[in-house]
């Protein structure tokens, strides 16, 4: 639906599929994978890692899973929100993907490096513009702040009642 005086949304140009060697990008995704599980944990002594896995409850693993796919779910959608016209609308899986992106990243990568990761990696699927992806970021995490000082002013005062 155009609103009088906007202009029509231009077609986008088709984007190369990602046929080639498909194995090739497993293989260094895995390889990736295992050198920051070796990373993380080289200082832990490897026979305490079968206890401690034997510890693990199913269900709190199942829940704590569950929450960790919903949390990015729930992020995705607030970010998919925060496009709005005029400019194309990227789709609900490239952003998912993106900030899944980013969010490993930010994990290995100091000063949010991952941030501006899936900012080129959005641009690159979607083509949805540099500048207004970012400022859909910064919006994003103005959001994170406000709902971070929120939940200080409600979380402090029942900690000094508690403690």
């Amino acid at each position: 639906m155009i609103v009088e005086g906007q202009k029509p949304i231009p077609d986008l140009p088709v984007l190369p599929t990602r046929k080639g060697w498909p194995w090739l990008r497993l293989s260094l995704s895995l390889a990736f994978g295992l050198f920051v599980l070796w990373y993380v944990a080289r200082q832990t002594p490897l026979a305490e890692i079968g206890p401690t896995l034997a510890q693990v409850k199913p269900g709190y693993f199942l829940l704590s899973l569950t929450l960790v796919v919903v949390t990015i779910l729930v992020r995705a959608w607030r970010w998919h929100l925060t496009f709005q016209p005029p400019g194309p609308l990227p789709g609900f899986r490239p952003i998912f993907w993106s900030l899944t992106f980013g969010q490993l990243l930010n994990l290995v990568l100091p000063f949010r490096m991952g941030d501006i990761a899936r900012l080129v990696k959005l641009e690159s699927w979607t083509h949805a513009g540099t500048t207004r992806t970012l400022g859909t970021i910064v919006v994003e995490k103005a959001l994170d702040m406000a709902a971070l000082g929120l939940s200080l002013l409600f979380v402090l005062p029942l900690a000094t009642v508690f403690l």
